[in-house]
């Protein structure tokens, strides 16, 4: 399959909402949802333009999709709500291309 590129700046803005995200309040296993975090933090290497699958940006989709905001993030759910509005369709047509 081949690999999509994903630049430094959009990489970032991937990471960031990584670590604003917290487990939606019906996770039955907080503990697997954030090893699912953390493995795609370590995929989106900050400052770094990265080559992945699109199951790598699928898996991004999904997880933002269904998260909740961090409150030590501190954002309103609907700041919260706007930023994973404003990435995904981003995203989407990266692996689109």
């Amino acid at each position: 399959m081949p690999q999509l590129v994903v630049d430094p700046n959009t990489v970032l803005r991937i990471r960031r909402a990584l670590d604003r995200a917290a487990p939606p309040p019906a996770t039955v296993d907080e503990r697997g949802w954030r090893d699912r975090r953390d493995e795609l933090l370590d995929v989106f290497e900050a400052g770094r333009t990265a080559e992945v699958d699109d199951a790598a940006l699928r898996r991004v989709i999904d997880l933002l999709s269904e998260a909740a905001s961090d409150p030590r993030a501190r954002l309103s759910e609907a700041e919260w709500r706007r930023q994973v509005d404003e990435l995904v369709p981003e995203l989407l047509a990266l692996s689109r291309s």
